[in-house]
């Protein structure tokens, strides 16, 4: 990211920063990182009403796969590839009905957002 990519008075308030909906917190051991607050709470709401309704667009699980795509990719270290699978069927399907297999997948991520994983880095010290 470079020197002049964070403005100064933005590190001001610790080691913790968002950036691009990622939490990071820099140690001295490594950085952690997690999804942000106000995307575990956005894609947790979208999927919470999948559920209660029963129905799922192609159109949204398309946004929600792409979303945790990114967070299996960026912060799970590919935990989850194998739960967004029905997510992606769902967004080429013409129905807007959630199934078995895609309830499951909700599920899994609705518990696995709501846990608070954070990947680790850890520095090599030699």
């Amino acid at each position: 990211m470079g020197p002049t990519a964070i403005a100064a008075h933005k590190l001001d308030f610790g080691r913790q920063l968002v950036v691009l909906g990622m939490g990071i917190d820099i140690k001295t051991s490594g950085i952690s990182c997690w999804p942000s607050a106000d995307k575990v709470t956005k894609w947790t709401r979208k999927i919470e009403l999948a559920l209660m309704a029963g129905k799922l667009s192609p159109g949204e699980a398309s946004k929600l796969s792409g979303a945790l795509m990114w967070a299996t990719q960026a912060i799970f270290k590919r935990l989850g590839r194998a739960m967004l699978r029905p997510i992606i069927n769902q967004s080429h399907c013409n129905s807007s009905a959630v199934n078995g297999e895609l309830r499951l997948a909700l599920r899994w991520w609705s518990e696995v957002l709501n846990m608070g994983l954070r990947c680790v880095f850890e520095c090599a010290h030699d």
